[in-house]
C-alpha cells in the first residue's frame, strides 16, 4: 500500500503545505529535522537594489511560530530565523525566547538597521550566531546599494553588537 504523498516543485508549494499544516494541525512530515529554517518575516526597509524584499511583506505571527516550533524544535539542534528583515518583526524578541526554551541554538541574518531595545536584549540573551548582511565597506558603496539604510548607523550598530558579544562570548559573529 502506497501513502499519499505531495511533491513539491515550486515554493508556493512547500508554503501552502505549511499552511495546511498550521490549518489542520496533521504533521506533514513523518522525521523530526535537527536544523529548522523559519522565514519569520517578509519585510525589509533597507531598499536594497538587488532584493525584492520591501516594507509592505508579511510576518509570520507568533501564535504560527509557537505552533510549528511545538511540532518541529523539541528534536533540533538549531534554528534559522530568516526573513526579509529578521530584526523588523514585530514579536522577535518573543520569538527568540521561544525557540530558545527548546535548547536550540537559534541563528540570524540580519542588516543590523533596528538593533536597539528588545531586540539587542533577545540577541545577548537567546542567541548563537549572527550573521551581518553588510553589502560595502565604505559609506558610498554601502548606500549605493541599501538605498534606505545609513553607513554610519551600520558601523553604530556594529560597536554595539561588539559589545553584546564581549558580554556574552559565547555568541558567534
Amino acid at each position: 500500500m502506497h501513502s499519499h504523498r505531495r511533491v513539491v516543485k515550486k515554493p508556493s508549494d512547500l508554503d501552502e503545505l505549511w499552511r495546511e499544516q498550521l490549518r489542520t494541525s496533521r504533521p506533514l512530515i513523518s522525521s523530526k529535522p535537527s536544523s529548522v529554517g523559519f522565514r519569520i518575516i517578509t519585510k525589509c526597509l533597507a531598499g536594497c537594489v538587488m532584493c525584492g524584499y520591501t516594507n509592505a511583506g508579511k510576518i509570520l505571527s507568533l501564535d504560527q511560530f509557537k505552533r510549528a516550533a511545538e511540532e518541529l524544535l523539541p528534536t533540533a539542534k538549531q534554528v534559522l530565523l530568516i526573513g526579509g528583515e529578521v530584526l523588523q518583526h514585530p514579536d522577535f524578541y518573543e520569538i527568540c525566547e521561544c525557540a530558545y526554551q527548546y535548547g536550540v541554538d537559534v541563528h540570524i541574518t540580519t542588516n543590523l538597521y533596528k538593533l536597539n531595545g528588545r531586540r539587542a536584549k533577545a540577541i545577548e540573551g537567546f542567541l548563537s550566531v549572527v550573521k551581518v548582511s553588510a553589502d560595502g565597506a565604505s559609506k558610498r558603496t554601502y548606500e549605493s546599494i541599501r538605498t534606505h539604510l545609513s553607513f554610519d548607523r551600520l558601523v553604530d550598530n556594529l560597536q554595539t553588537l561588539a559589545e553584546i558579544r564581549n558580554r556574552n562570548p559565547k555568541l558567534q559573529l
